[in-house]
Order: C-alpha cells, then structure tokens, then sequence
C-alpha cells in the first residue's frame, strides 16, 4: 500500500520545535479569525447581490472589514518582526540554530497520515478504474 510506504519516511523526521504559550495563543488567534472572516464572506456569495451582502454586514456590524484593517496595521506595524523574532528564538532553542525554518513545513506526528504523491495515486487509480468514453 502506497500510504505505508512514505509513513515509514515520516518516523525519521526530527520532532516539531516546542509549543510555546505565544504560539499557542497565535494559532487561536489565527484560527478565531480564520472562522469569523469566513462566516463574514461567505453570504455574499450565496446572496450574490451587493445590496443584500452590504446589509448583511452592516447588520454583524462590519467586523470583517475591522479585522482586515487590524491584520495590515498589526503585520505592517512591527507585528511580523517581532513575531519573526520569537520564531527564531523557538527554533534556535530546538537546534542551538539562528536560521529561522519554513513555517510551511509537514506535520511530524508519527500518527498523521502522509498522501502519496499525485502521480502515483492517479495511476493505481486509473488501473483499477479504466477510464471510459
């Protein structure tokens, strides 16, 4: 089975650097503002009507647009450094490195299941499933 294959690769990795309370606190944060900018979003394409979407905001009272300008004024006005900063500083205790990682990296967990590569599944798929005209 392909997924076992690369789950093998996964238990080689090095564990994630630790979870600090800071981290903690800019996931729920993220996470918070993830879900409420979506639920602000997401009626105007299903009314899709500007009158009907402009009411609907002004009823949540514009929030959505509160948190967009609060995002630029945060990142633009020093928040990325300092948080740039603090990701350094939890990296360089994991490694003893100053070289700040990606943050796009894959989960460590040895519990998560790890895909195989596109190609190789839509070809184990297109065996066992001939595609048709």
């Amino acid at each position: 089975m392909l997924i076992s294959k690369d789950a093998n690769a996964a238990k080689s990795r090095p564990p994630p650097p630790p979870q600090t309370p800071l981290k903690r606190v800019y996931d729920l944060v993220g996470t918070i503002f993830t879900l409420g900018l979506l639920n602000f979003i997401v009626p105007s394409f299903l009314l899709l009507d500007v009158s009907k979407t402009l009411r609907v905001w002004a009823v949540v009272g514009w929030h959505g647009h509160f948190v967009i300008v609060f995002a630029f004024v945060f990142f633009y006005g020093g928040g990325a450094k300092v948080l740039k900063r603090a990701q350094a500083a939890r990296v360089k205790r994991l490694d003893g490195s100053s070289k700040v990682r990606p943050t796009l990296t894959p989960s460590h967990s040895t519990d998560a299941m790890i895909l195989p590569p596109v190609d190789r599944a839509a070809r184990e798929a297109e065996r066992v499933v001939p595609l048709t005209r």
